[in-house]
């Protein structure tokens, strides 16, 4: 009986396959278009994402510094005080597509509801009314009756610059602010 082997045949299998396997030639090449569109995929998520972070923190900032400038008012506003309170807003956020509204509101017993003092709006939004108030009165703190309140409402249209999971949206954002020296911010026409 004959015996067949199969070592002449396995032994120059086995180093051809090891000597393909240790074969370094054109790998970073290889490595490179794998691994290049999901880095670059990567690097331009994270780009935007802080993009977008980055603008809402801005533009939150932005609303507390109106904010706080009308609380610090010794004298009432005008239109062009407001009008400028926008320039500013858009100024800090570096982007003309906002929108910002000023109120003054205060507490009633006898309705037992907030009611508009005033309000101004500039950047196509319109002004509050007695009846809108009502809808943001759990972000509003409670009041003695007749008290006042300075309410700062901006709006800021972001666009992504790479759509990367993340769409355009509007930044908005409400902050109440109790006027420092005087009982109430005063609006003249």
């Amino acid at each position: 009986m004959r015996h067949f082997s199969l070592t002449p045949v396995l032994v120059p299998l086995a180093r051809a396959i090891r000597a393909f396997l240790s074969e370094r030639r054109g790998s970073v090449t290889v490595e490179t278009i794998l691994i290049l569109p999901p880095l670059i995929w990567a690097y331009l998520g994270i780009y935007v994402f802080f993009d977008a972070f980055e603008t809402i923190t801005t533009a939150s900032k932005a609303n507390y510094t109106i904010s706080d400038a009308l609380s610090r008012q010794r004298q009432e506003v005008d239109s062009q005080f407001l009008d400028n309170a926008h320039g500013l807003f858009q100024w800090l956020v570096t982007s003309d597509e906002t929108a910002i509204r000023v109120s003054s509101i205060t507490w009633s017993d006898a309705d037992e509801a907030y009611k508009i003092a005033w309000s101004y709006a500039a950047g196509g939004k319109t002004p509050q009314t007695d009846a809108t108030i009502g809808t943001y009165a759990n972000q509003i703190p409670i009041l003695p009756d007749g008290d006042h309140l300075i309410v700062v409402e901006t709006w800021l249209d972001y666009t992504p610059l790479f759509s990367m999971g993340l769409g355009p949206f509007t930044f908005q954002e409400f902050t109440v602010t109790r006027p420092r020296f005087m009982p109430k911010l005063e609006f003249v026409t």
